[in-house]
């Protein structure tokens, strides 16, 4: 009698809970909205109209670009302080960080450069490229102020002669016009359209050490 009076009670306490997560209860169990938002790194430049073409007058290979390891991740970075990176909850990036990286900065160096082909790392055809871009990315993060630093090493080589012909360093570091991660996400799009604008003069010195023609700056 008692096996049967326990019995009762737990079918009981089931029905009731039933009832209650039906009515009041609901929106408890109910499936909850994803807080998560997603951001991509924008070019410096406005892209070309359509239907405007030339022909490319330099091949550049860009890459390999090397990101560290702390930024192999969605979530964004904060770093917090000297030692302490925070990743954020629900701000992540809409693909992998290296390869929205790369082609910002592709379309950067396009637009800035002008006449060029830029072609991803590695390239697999009969001709090297007239230069090949080579980058080591050290932080490219967001502060607890929401401002931007990129710092990178890069460096420039004759794919044929394999050889060295320019490498330098890059510090950018922008403040923020706000605290949000979205404008901290346009202050590293700043950063990275200052990396662009360096390697594009350094393209140009060489092309004027090679006494060939220059592509205008921001044709």
């Amino acid at each position: 009698m008692k096996a049967t009076s326990a019995l009762l009670t737990v079918i009981g306490a089931v029905a009731l809970f039933g009832a209650l997560a039906m009515t009041g209860c609901g929106p408890v169990l109910a499936p909850q909205p994803d807080p998560s938002r997603y951001y991509v790194l924008s070019p410096a430049f406005s892209p070309p109209p359509t239907g405007v073409s030339s022909q490319a007058t330099l091949t550049i290979g860009l890459g390999p670009i090397q990101m560290p390891g702390y930024l192999d991740r969605r979530e964004i970075a904060t770093r917090a302080n000297a030692n302490e990176i925070d990743y954020s909850n629900i701000d992540r990036w809409s693909e992998s960080l290296d390869s929205n990286f790369r082609s910002v900065l592709a379309s950067n160096l396009s637009a800035d450069l002008g006449n060029v082909h830029i072609i991803d790392f590695p390239w697999f055809q009969t001709k090297d490229p007239d230069y090949a871009i080579a980058i080591d990315v050290i932080r490219f993060e967001r502060g607890s102020d929401g401002s931007a630093v990129l710092s990178a090493h890069w460096t420039i080589r004759d794919p044929a002669a394999k050889t060295i012909l320019l490498q330098g360093d890059c510090l950018a570091t922008t403040p923020s016009q706000g605290t949000s991660p979205a404008d901290s996400v346009t202050a590293l799009s700043t950063d990275l359209g200052q990396l662009g604008s360096q390697l594009a003069t350094a393209i140009r010195q060489l092309q004027q050490s090679r006494g060939n023609s220059t592509p205008p700056a921001g044709s």
